[in-house]
């Protein structure tokens, strides 16, 4: 064989600080268009981006130079300082994080390891949660996790599958 092939695709997930439910689609679909252009012009192989008001999910190629940690740091670093930019960095939205907080049924104990979630002290502007989920998807199973992915209001709308299971079930298929 000449040269090289290289076929390593991540699937990636991360969350909303404290899973707060703050990405209605009138915000999560500029944010996808706005990471899909983001890594266009950073040179990502993204395939694919989409999630629901608390989390999102990208599936992409790595390349040869690319390490899946410095690409996923960039999509999330950049993406909460457009957010910030275009939607929370007003005082209507703060107000609307804190009020979300309170809203949103506290965790059962050990859920989370804070003591501001759920009593309005939740600070300013948007945050991702620190850290994500990445896995590799071989080839053979690009199309599967991109419809996954693909799906994911469904999937949520639905909730006939449990993410659990999703994870079981593409492990098990290696």
């Amino acid at each position: 064989m000449k040269g090289n092939y290289i076929a390593v695709f991540i699937h990636a997930i991360w969350t909303t600080k404290y899973r707060l439910p703050v990405l209605p689609k009138k915000i999560r679909y500029p944010l996808f268009e706005h990471i899909r252009d983001c890594a266009e012009k950073k040179g990502f192989d993204l395939r694919i981006v989409n999630g629901v008001k608390d989390h999102v999910h990208c599936v992409f190629r790595l390349l040869p130079t690319q390490r899946y940690d410095k690409v996923v740091k960039d999509i999330k670093g950049e993406s909460s300082r457009w957010l910030n930019v275009a939607f929370f960095d007003k005082p209507d939205w703060n107000g609307q994080l804190e009020k979300i907080a309170n809203e949103t049924p506290f965790p059962k104990a050990g859920e989370f390891n804070s003591p501001a979630f759920g009593n309005g002290v939740i600070g300013k502007g948007f945050k991702w949660q620190r850290g994500y989920g990445a896995i590799s998807v071989s080839p053979q199973n690009v199309g599967k996790t991109v419809r996954y992915v693909f799906n994911q209001e469904q999937h949520h709308a639905k909730n006939t599958l449990d993410e659990r299971e999703f994870w079981i079930a593409i492990l098990l298929s290696r």
